[in-house]
């Protein structure tokens, strides 16, 4: 039986009028920040009505044309507890200040940027993706400085498609050869640790200390040491172009539609979305999705209320879904928890 974890909601068709095309976006509290293919950068608010199932209102908070001399954005992260703002256009990192978005200082050095992968666990540090090079940098408070015992970066044999940070001193990359690999910061001249072959390297971060890693239409858990942290990982019904997380669930963007599946399985749900390649997922759970074309759409997520799910779940007679699911939330997610928490064991 199919599952309801979101609400969607159209935000936007025809984003500016067909002129411009979406490149990439991030959340900011309850803000989203839309970067384009012309170096646009759109500022939107978006206030929850009363009953989340009759939408919310919009606000335009703010459209800053060519932000980034007309070069297109390709990546926007928002550091919300350093106020700060990263942004990627023409090989460039810049780093923002918030809520101004001034800018405060650009890795200039290291211009040829792919993409980068940042990550707010216990520091604040941030990995360049240059090809076949790494960059490693970490916070000092005022700038981002290169790690020290990676001055000149980390040169690898391929060429790198995915990065995700697995802790304070490794990373995880997939390569254009099709593998994963597991890199030691600490010990950069030995080899890295080779885990599993993929089709095409995707990969995305989860609570606890996870990560989820895509093989073919199988995304896999693994730890901080890139082994498996669980005996089954989630299958989809075609391989994902994207993936993110709304705790506890896991979203993919898949080429004709878009999959949600419980991070601990059996919960599942289906969007008829389409060509949907983006995703960025707030503090708050909402995840905004978007399509990279000139007359794209935004549509939001909204996450249905967990205790609805549960009397959803325990009324259809759901009682091992719903014990699944309630085991996993706490009371952040569910003042009533002992309350419901006892229906899910009778029929």
């Amino acid at each position: 039986m199919a599952h309801a974890a979101f609400y969607d909601f159209p935000v936007f068709e025809n984003h500016m009028g067909g002129a411009d095309k979406i490149t990439c976006m991030a959340c900011w509290g309850k803000k989203l920040i839309v970067g384009t293919e012309k170096g646009n950068l759109c500022i939107y608010e978006f206030i929850p009505k009363d009953d989340p199932r009759k939408g919310f209102t919009k606000d335009i908070k703010g459209t800053h044309n060519q932000f980034s001399g007309g070069k297109p954005i390709e990546q926007i992260d928002i550091i919300e507890q350093h106020n700060m703002m990263l942004l990627l256009a023409d090989g460039l990192v810049t780093v923002h200040s918030l809520p101004s978005l001034n800018k405060t200082n650009s890795l200039q050095k290291w211009k040829g940027t792919v993409f980068y992968s940042v990550d707010t666990t216990n520091t604040l540090k941030l990995v360049l993706v240059q090809r076949k090079k790494l960059i490693i940098c970490d916070w000092n408070g005022f700038e981002f400085v290169v790690r020290g015992n990676l001055k000149d970066g980390l040169s690898l044999p391929d060429q790198v498609k995915t990065c995700v940070w697995s802790g304070e001193n490794s990373v995880i990359i997939g390569l254009s050869k099709r593998e994963y690999d597991l890199i030691n910061l600490l010990a950069p001249g030995e080899p890295p640790t080779e885990l599993f072959p993929t089709g095409n390297p995707l990969a995305t971060t989860l609570p606890g200390n996870q990560l989820l890693l895509q093989k073919d239409s199988i995304s896999v858990f693994v730890g901080h040491d890139g082994k498996p942290t669980q005996r089954y990982g989630l299958t989809w019904s075609e391989t994902p172009e994207a993936l993110g997380c709304s705790f506890p669930y896991v979203i993919a963007l898949l080429p004709k539609t878009v999959e949600i599946q419980l991070i601990f399985g059996g919960l599942q749900q289906s969007l008829a979305l389409s060509g949907v390649n983006i995703i960025s997922v707030a503090s708050d759970g909402v995840v905004y999705l978007a399509n990279k074309v000139k007359n794209g759409t935004i549509w939001r997520l909204t996450p249905v209320n967990f205790a609805d799910q549960l009397d959803s779940l325990v009324r259809n007679k759901q009682y091992p879904d719903a014990l699944r699911l309630c085991k996993n939330l706490d009371k952040t997610h569910i003042p009533d928890k002992e309350v419901i928490h006892p229906l899910c064991w009778f029929d």
